[in-house]
């Protein structure tokens, strides 16, 4: 019983949480280009990371987790998430462009 309450609270998380970094980071989109400041940029990356940290760490929690408790099920489940959540990342934007979106706004 243990294992599907933390697989549970894990899909939960990985769901709202991207939904809710995602609108973060649209609305740091949204900005007009004369009212953008270095604040907004900022507001914009952390945005963005925590996009990252919920689409793609997230499942890769679960991947693990699964996978130290022998769920071979589970453990396809989030991977397949995983490359899910990697694949529509992807698609927005590529890698190296939200990298680069990271270093500008956090000063990295």
């Amino acid at each position: 019983m243990a294992p599907l309450l933390v697989w549970g609270a894990l899909v939960v998380v990985w769901v709202l949480g991207s939904l809710s970094s995602f609108m973060g980071v649209l609305a740091s989109a949204g900005v007009m280009p004369e009212d953008v400041t270095d604040a907004t940029r900022r507001e914009g990356a952390w945005a963005l990371l925590w996009l990252l940290v919920f689409a793609l760490l997230t499942p890769l929690v679960g991947v693990v987790v699964a996978a130290v408790l022998r769920r071979r099920v589970a453990a396809a489940l989030f991977g397949c998430a995983l490359l899910l959540s990697g694949g529509v990342l992807w698609l927005i934007a590529p890698f190296g462009e939200v990298w680069a979106a990271l270093r500008a706004g956090l000063a990295l």
